[in-house]
C-alpha cells in the first residue's frame, strides 16, 4: 500500500511539474497616444439665467497613456493580464445655449453663447483581463479597468451674442468645477496585441465606460469611450521552448 501510495504522490508530482513548466509570464512596457470621446451628453443647469435652452454636442480629444503589463498563464491558453498605466485623456466637447435674462435695470434681452467644454483628466488605469492566443503571435484581451482620477481640470471658452436694449459680442472663457467629476472611472476593456519575434508589441484596445464622468448633471454628463494605440517591447519572462513571441537571446 505505501509503495502504491509513493507511486501516486511521485505522478502527482511529475504532473504539477509539467504544469509549472508549461506556465509562463511576460512584462510588457508600452505607450501611445489615445483619441477619447463621448457621447449621450447633455446639459442642465449650467448657468443661472431664465428660459434657457442647451445643448453640448458629442465631442473628442488626443491624449497618450504608458505603462507596464503582466501576463501569466499557458502561452497557447487563456491567460491573467493585469498593469499598470498613467493616461492623460482630453475630451472637448462643443456647448451652446440660448434664451432669454430679464434685467431689473436693463430690462428683457436674449443671449446666445457657443463655444467648447474642454475636459482633461489624469488617471491611473488598472486593468483586469483575460487574455486568449489566437494566431502565433496574437492575442485578445477582455475584461475592465478601474480609472482612478489624480487630476482634473473643465473650462469653457467661446463667445456671448447679446440682443435687447443693446447689442453685444464678446469673447467669455470660465473654469468649472471639478468636485463633480466621479474619483472612479470604472470601464469595460476589449483588445488586441501582436508581439513581433524580435520582441516589439503593437497593440489596440477600446475602453467604454460604465459609469457617467459627473456625478451630478448640473456641470453637463457625459458617457466617455477610449480608444488606444500602444506600441512597446515585451521583457523576458519564464516561457515554454516552443514559444514564438519575445525575445530568446
Amino acid at each position: 500500500m505505501r509503495r502504491e501510495a509513493l507511486y501516486l504522490f511521485l505522478l502527482f508530482t511529475q504532473v504539477q511539474w509539467s504544469a509549472a513548466q508549461s506556465s509562463s509570464y511576460y512584462l510588457d512596457v508600452a505607450g501611445g497616444p489615445a483619441y477619447s470621446f463621448a457621447t449621450g451628453t447633455r446639459i442642465v443647469d449650467t448657468y443661472a439665467f431664465t428660459l434657457r435652452d442647451s445643448t453640448l454636442e458629442d465631442g473628442g480629444g488626443v491624449g497618450y497613456q504608458i505603462g507596464a503589463f503582466l501576463g501569466m498563464g499557458r502561452p497557447f491558453g487563456a491567460r491573467f493580464r493585469t498593469g499598470l498605466f498613467l493616461e492623460r485623456r482630453l475630451i472637448s466637447e462643443g456647448i451652446e445655449v440660448s434664451g432669454y435674462n430679464d434685467d431689473p435695470l436693463e430690462g428683457l434681452s436674449e443671449y446666445h453663447m457657443r463655444g467648447k467644454l474642454r475636459t482633461t483628466l489624469d488617471l491611473m488605469q488598472v486593468p483586469l483581463q483575460a487574455e486568449f492566443y489566437l494566431t502565433e503571435g496574437t492575442h485578445v484581451q477582455v475584461g475592465a479597468a478601474l480609472g482612478f482620477v489624480l487630476g482634473a481640470t473643465r473650462s469653457e471658452k467661446g463667445t456671448m451674442t447679446t440682443t435687447g436694449a443693446t447689442t453685444s459680442e464678446e469673447a467669455y472663457s470660465r473654469d468649472l468645477s471639478v468636485a463633480r467629476i466621479r474619483p472612479v472611472q470604472p470601464g469595460a476593456l476589449i483588445g488586441f496585441t501582436h508581439v513581433l519575434k524580435d520582441g516589439l508589441v503593437l497593440g489596440l484596445e477600446v475602453q467604454i465606460s460604465t459609469g457617467a464622468l459627473i456625478t451630478e448633471p448640473r456641470d453637463g454628463q457625459a458617457w466617455p469611450k477610449v480608444a488606444r494605440l500602444w506600441f512597446g517591447y515585451r521583457l523576458k519572462g519564464r516561457r515554454d521552448p516552443e514559444v514564438p513571441i519575445g525575445p530568446v537571446g
